[in-house]
């Protein structure tokens, strides 16, 4: 018995490099939706530091063995079997994961202001009127309703209104619930964006949409809290939008000088389904209505969530331009795009005020 079992033993530890080897992961975890660390360089500096064993340490970590096996083990036996409520910041309550936020990122508030203010000071001054709105996380849900610890997202809010004082401020944190989003995911299912996008049209005295929708479904969807978390979730849903005006619109993406479908259900496949709505990351798109005829048009700053909302604005506007500052800068901004008389909205998701370095 003893000599098997250092048989296994020696097994075990030589094999396992060899499985390390074969198995490693390459540059991205498909899975979490980022890149892994890569191989470390040894030097002397770094070897003296300690740096270098950070990093490798690091690099051994991201590409072990079965990793993401591992990984939801020990999810499950975190967040099932010892009651832990949250594993690396998410949480899982009614179905839905959502990220912890304790404290909130004042920093990356005042670089969000900033960005924000640039366009305000170069880009608006003909503009029609100017109006902004937050979407909150799902985390807020989970704070509010829950019992979950984070910091107020109104506080958060009121130091971008107050900095954004020509801005009319459009309070959708009462149109939206918990439901509307993906379980998996951040963002929030197209269909049920119908509460938020009534509040913004309502605010902006849009005109009224006669459309008659229908929902239809382009398969199941993993959001990347699926991932990030390691519980073996069901998938979601993903749904979307048509009717007889969204038909008519086309959608034109002004850096690659090309028209692109409004929904790519053939993305809904790849590696992010979400992606589907509007072609994913693009800098500067223009979605024209041609049978609408209302006079009114429309410049939305956003974020990913913007995806989804921005078509369903259409029915009431004769054009949408759909700015995401993460995929161009200010200046391109002013050389592609006409502010003259039309409304600006800058709608946003709270996970842009938490992270928002990656704008230009």
């Amino acid at each position: 018995m003893k000599k098997a079992a250092g048989v296994l033993f020696f097994i075990i530890i030589f094999s396992f490099p060899i499985l390390f080897f074969v198995s490693r992961r390459g540059e991205v975890s498909l899975s979490e939706r980022r890149y892994l660390a890569p191989a470390p360089q040894i030097s002397l500096d770094g070897v003296i530091s300690g740096a270098y064993f950070d990093e490798l340490c690091a690099y051994l970590t991201d590409n072990a063995p079965f990793r993401d096996a591992l990984r939801t083990v020990k999810a499950l036996t975190e967040m099932r079997a010892l009651g832990i409520k949250e594993n690396n910041s998410l949480a899982y309550e009614r179905g839905h994961v959502a990220k912890i936020i304790g404290k909130i990122n004042d920093a990356s508030i005042k670089n969000a202001l900033a960005v924000w203010k640039k366009v305000d000071e170069t880009c608006l001054n003909n503009c029609s009127k100017k109006y902004i709105a937050i979407i909150p996380d799902k985390g807020y849900f989970f704070s509010r309703d829950l019992g979950y610890p984070g910091e107020d997202r109104r506080c958060a809010i009121e130091k971008v209104t107050r900095a954004l004082a020509d801005f009319e401020y459009v309070d959708v944190l009462d149109k939206i619930s918990l439901d509307d989003y993906y379980k998996t995911d951040t963002h929030i299912s197209q269909n049920r964006a119908m509460g938020l996008v009534g509040a913004l049209c309502e605010k902006m005295s849009a005109p009224k949409s006669h459309s008659d929708h229908k929902v239809l479904s382009a398969g199941e969807f993993f959001g990347v809290y699926r991932g990030q978390s390691a519980l073996p979730l069901p998938p979601d849903e993903l749904k979307y939008i048509e009717s007889d005006a969204l038909a008519l619109c086309t959608v034109y993406d002004c850096a690659a000088k090309k028209y692109i479908p409004m929904y790519d259900t053939s993305a809904a496949r790849g590696r992010d389904g979400y992606e589907m709505f509007l072609g994913g990351a693009r800098g500067i798109l223009k979605i024209t209505n041609p049978a609408l005829g209302s006079g009114r048009e429309i410049v939305v700053f956003r974020d990913s969530f913007g995806s989804a909302v921005c078509p369903l604005l259409c029915e009431r506007y004769d054009s949408v331009t759909a700015i995401d500052l993460r995929y161009t800068d200010v200046d391109t901004v002013v050389q592609n795009v006409n502010f003259g008389g039309k409304d600006v909205l800058f709608l946003y998701s709270f996970h842009t005020l938490e992270n928002s370095f990656q704008m230009k």
